[in-house]
Formats: structure tokens, C-alpha cells, sequence
């Protein structure tokens, strides 16, 4: 059996004891006032393991798309225009009570 693609907007996940079932669900109907229906369209059974390869695939690819998305890095500002750093202060001194002169 085939299925054409689904536009997927909701996805919810039931566990087992030994399985888990991931439900996806499409809009349903017409935009009534900026909501939509959303319908169940497909129910997939799987094994944890199956469950777990999906899942690291998944974070693969959200992290490829994460990277393409961020700003390249900035180069490093030259010396010039760097902030100063703080004066250091010397650390006082004690004064010898016997050295004081009146």
C-alpha cells in the first residue's frame, strides 16, 4: 500500500508496553476564523528500536536544518577595537608604625 504525502500539523505518541504508536494528524476542512480541524490521517505502530532509529534521525536532521539557519560566525574584532582592560591597582602598602614622622 502507498500513500501520497501528508502535510502533517499535529503528532501525538501512545506508549505500550513494548511498542509505541505515533499518530499524525492534517487539517480537516476550511479555516474557520484562523482555526483549523485537524484530522487523524495515519497511525504507525512500532517497536522502541524502530521508535529510537526515528527519533536519532530525526535530531540529525533538525540539527542540519538548525545549522543552515544560524548566522555565520563573526570574525574577531581586531586589537584595536577591543575593550580595554580594567587599570589593575597595586595593593596599598601597610604603613611601619615605628617609620612615622610627627
Amino acid at each position: 500500500m502507498t500513500l501520497g504525502p501528508i502535510f502533517v500539523t499535529r503528532v501525538n505518541l501512545a506508549k505500550g508496553q513494548d511498542f509505541a504508536m505515533v499518530v499524525l494528524g492534517a487539517p480537516a476542512g476550511p479555516l474557520n476564523n484562523g482555526a483549523v480541524e485537524n484530522a487523524e490521517v495515519l497511525r504507525v505502530v512500532m517497536s522502541y528500536g524502530t521508535l529510537r532509529q526515528a527519533a536519532v534521525l530525526l535530531n540529525r536532521t533538525l540539527e542540519e536544518i538548525d545549522a543552515a539557519e544560524r548566522p555565520a560566525a563573526q570574525p574577531a574584532r581586531p586589537a584595536a577595537f577591543a575593550e580595554p582592560e580594567p587599570a589593575r591597582r597595586r595593593p596599598e602598602r601597610k604603613r611601619n608604625p615605628a617609620r612615622t614622622t610627627h
